[in-house]
Order: structure tokens, then sequence, then C-alpha cells
């Protein structure tokens, strides 16, 4: 009798694991197909971006920071053509904001989160609000990324890269200055 309760335990806990290894198994697939989802739609921002530079001029190296503006206004106005009903979610939908919720989550509980805290808190407090399409403003400091929270974030195209503004995480073109999406309140 022992030897069935005992056998029929080994079973349940054997099947109770597979259903665990199943379950977080189908978590981690799931937070990589928003993660998947998120790189195409990065993609397909890219290729409409390259769209809007053809033609233009190729931007030669250059001291003077009012023919680099020109280029960078230029080509921001053709982006903003070509996306003229962009809104906040397009690249940042609701279920890959909750991914970089997570992951900002994870990097804030490693040890290096002091340093994390240290580098934000020497950025100058900002209180702005930001909208898509608009450049990113020019009365704001480009706060840099603290490493540690750059390697547990989805890695971009060289076209763009992350911004903080305040607590939002901001996706931003770099040669247009402009402000692609973003995720409100992401950073604690």
């Amino acid at each position: 009798m022992s030897r069935i309760i005992q056998n029929k335990a080994v079973f349940y806990a054997s099947l109770l694991a597979c259903s665990v290894t199943i379950a977080f198994g189908q978590r981690v697939n799931i937070g990589a197909q928003h993660i998947a989802g998120f790189q195409q739609r990065l993609a397909a921002y890219v290729k409409l971006r390259n769209e809007a530079a053809a033609g233009m001029p190729r931007q030669k190296p250059t001291d003077s920071s009012g023919k680099m503006s020109n280029q960078e206004r230029e080509l921001a106005q053709r982006i903003r053509s070509l996306r003229p009903s962009a809104r906040r979610g397009d690249i940042f939908t609701p279920e890959i904001s909750a991914e970089f919720l997570r992951l900002i989550r994870l990097a804030w509980r490693n040890p290096d989160a002091a340093q994390m805290r240290r580098s934000l808190a020497r950025a100058e407090p900002v209180s702005i609000t930001i909208h898509i399409n608009d450049a990113y403003p020019a009365s704001i400091p480009l706060q840099s990324m603290p490493p540690t929270l750059l390697q547990n974030l989805p890695s971009l195209p060289k076209e763009l890269e992350y911004r903080v503004i305040g607590h939002n995480l901001v996706l931003r073109d770099a040669r247009a200055n402009l402000i692609v999406d973003f995720i409100e309140r992401a950073i604690p």
C-alpha cells in the first residue's frame, strides 16, 4: 500500500514539475514574442526613416551646428510626413511596455542599482510634456542611459537610442532628433 502511495506521489510531483516547466516556458516564449514584435516594429520604422532620408544630401562632418540643425529638421519633417498619425504605443505597445517595465524592475534589483540611481540623480530634474513626432527638446540635456539598465533592454538599431526624460523612457531617432515613442513612468 505504501509503495502505491509512494509511486503516486512521485508521479504527481513529476507532473507538477512538468506543468511548472511548461508554464514557465510559455511565459518566456511570450516575452520573446513581444520582443520579436518590438524588433519588427523598429525595423519598419527604420525602413520608413530610410525612405525619408532617401534623396537627402549625405551628412558631411561639420562644425556648423546650424547646418546640422537644418539637416536634422528636414529629416524630421520628412519622417513626420510619412507618419502623420503616429501615436504613443505604435512601437511601445502595451505588451512590450509591460515587458520593458519587468526588465527595468529586474535592473533595479541588480547590485549596481545604487550606481544607476546616482547616475540618473545627477541629471537635471525634468517635468515636461512630450509628444510623439516632436523634436527632442533642446532645453533638456541628453540624459545617457546607465549601462546596467541598457544591458537589460532589447538592443536598438544604430539609428535609434533610449533616453530618459523625467521618469519616461524615450525612444529617440538620433539623427532626426525625433521622439519616436515613449513609456510613461518607466523609470523609478
